[in-house]
């Protein structure tokens, strides 16, 4: 599909949603809100296809992690990259709470959120998920149970992972109360495995959930992410979970993220948690592909070993050498990109020492060693790819995402204030325009000229044709951004 068959789809998804279907299906109702406008502004400012991420580096490919890959990866059409993250948030969630690393006060276990970004068809995003899902189910049998999809509920996703629950009541004859006078029954036995990798090949279908009055999904899910507790504030049969690990490996299209993603989303910070990962097919294999048995028998006692390492440590350490290479980057992955790209990485630090954490477990290490730091910085630098591959430059403000469109359409003819506000259609005051090229020129996507008039100057803003623009497939627009 080509950038502008793409955008007219989003726009036609923009259209489906305001009148009340969702894309690409009959019968289901969106909610109307602020997110629309976000939505709007996205679908809108799709002005040509970014590159592709380039291929991830041999860095990313140490140890354990990098073996299984390159050992399955012949046998599948599946991207590299995706069949390298689906291992590290399998064998993560495979381990269970227990090693983990402190960032302040907060303790960070082995999940990890990612979603696997690809076209249809040609993503291969469900074959990496099968892929990996055999040799790491044989490697651990207790483990495939926790493998779950069809999340619908925050009070669902709790009710899995949940805690026992007692109720104490006055002694009927014959039971001994204790020194309170009352006896104490199991109500509910709980969960017998706190492990739960939710599998979500419909993210879109979860995004969508969110905008369910008084869902409580996204917000259980973030308490999950970060501390493994959460709890139902239901009156008559409250739930709690505690010492639970969740880990969610989602897939979803490039169209369907940028339609479905909304500021709520963003500002709250459940996009942050996530690792994307683009994906698209590696190879052609006629006959399907298939990993033999012998292949994943050869993997499945490693990955086991590597499992029960994992599962007698606590607090991992960090060795010197790592901390001096995390000390120089820190500032990097601590200063967020601007727009929406930024907003969506904001998270990079603690991803990045938690994908650094599963490396070093797979390589059934007591510390995080320089290798294992240097192929989660690789990783990231893929996944900042992939979210700029996804959403481009937008900013995120409705207003100057649109205006970057019109400078961009205008070419070097550039446009003045007024010019830009007859397209915007007279509705946005002189004052909201102004601060969205402000945050334009901020973010180095636009500049302006003074133009004498004969009285007081006049600006004529342009588009800046930055590096990223320069990576977008051009074949619609001139150098200067502009229609050929």
């Amino acid at each position: 599909m080509s950038a502008k068959d793409e955008l007219r789809a989003e726009e036609q998804a923009l259209r489906d949603r305001q009148n009340g279907a969702e894309p690409g299906r009959n019968g289901g109702k969106w909610s109307k809100g602020p997110h629309d406008r976000l939505s709007s502004t996205l679908l809108r400012s799709s002005t040509g296809a970014l590159r592709f991420p380039s291929e991830l580096g041999a860095d990313a490919f140490c140890g354990l992690a990098g073996e299984i890959v390159r050992t399955i990866e012949p046998y599948t059409e599946a991207d590299a990259a995706a069949l390298l993250v689906t291992t590290l948030t399998m064998f993560g969630n495979a381990i269970g709470r227990g090693p983990h690393f402190l960032a302040g006060d907060l303790e960070h276990a082995t999940n990890v959120f990612v979603c696997v970004v690809g076209e249809t068809g040609v993503g291969r995003k469900g074959t990496s998920a099968e892929a990996i899902r055999r040799p790491m189910g044989e490697a651990d049998e207790s483990w495939r149970p926790c493998i779950k999809s069809g999340l619908v509920s925050g009070e669902g996703v709790i009710h899995a992972v949940r805690d026992p629950r007692n109720e104490r009541r006055k002694p009927r004859k014959g039971e001994h109360p204790d020194a309170d006078g009352l006896v104490e029954d199991v109500v509910d036995a709980g969960a017998e495995d706190k492990r739960l990798l939710a599998l979500l090949p419909e993210f879109a279908s979860i995004l969508s959930v969110f905008r369910r009055k008084d869902n409580t999904l996204s917000a259980v899910l973030r308490d999950l992410w970060d501390r493994g507790e959460a709890q139902t504030l239901s009156k008559n049969a409250p739930e709690r979970a505690t010492g639970a690990l969740v880990s969610v490996l989602a897939h979803i299209t490039p169209h369907e993220l940028r339609a479905t993603l909304d500021s709520t989303d963003i500002a709250n910070g459940f996009a942050n948690r996530f690792l994307f990962v683009a994906s698209k097919r590696a190879r052609l294999l006629s006959r399907g592909g298939s990993v033999p048995f012998a292949v994943r028998y050869a993997l499945s006692p490693r990955i086991t070993d590597a499992l029960g390492h994992a599962r007698g440590l606590t607090e991992v350490a960090t060795s010197d050498d790592a901390w001096e290479l995390w000390d120089g980057q820190y500032e990097r992955l601590a200063t967020p990109p601007p727009g929406l790209v930024g907003a969506i990485t904001a998270r990079a630090a603690p991803l990045v020492r938690r994908l650094a954490l599963l490396y070093a477990l797979m390589d059934q290490c007591d510390q995080v060693h320089v290798e294992h730091l240097r192929a989660a910085f690789e990783v990231w630098r893929y996944a900042e790819e992939s979210v700029r591959w996804v959403f481009g430059d937008r900013l995120g403000d409705r207003i100057a995402d649109r205006c970057l469109v019109l400078l961009r359409d205008a070419g070097a003819a550039g446009m003045s204030r007024t010019e830009l506000r007859d397209q915007l259609g007279h509705r946005e005051p002189a004052d909201r325009i102004a601060d969205a090229l402000q945050l334009l020129e901020d973010a180095a996507l636009a500049r302006y000229i003074k133009e004498p008039t004969g009285g007081r100057s006049a600006e004529r803003w342009f588009a800046i044709v930055s590096e990223q623009a320069k990576g977008r497939d051009t074949t619609d627009t001139t150098d200067d951004g502009g229609p050929k």
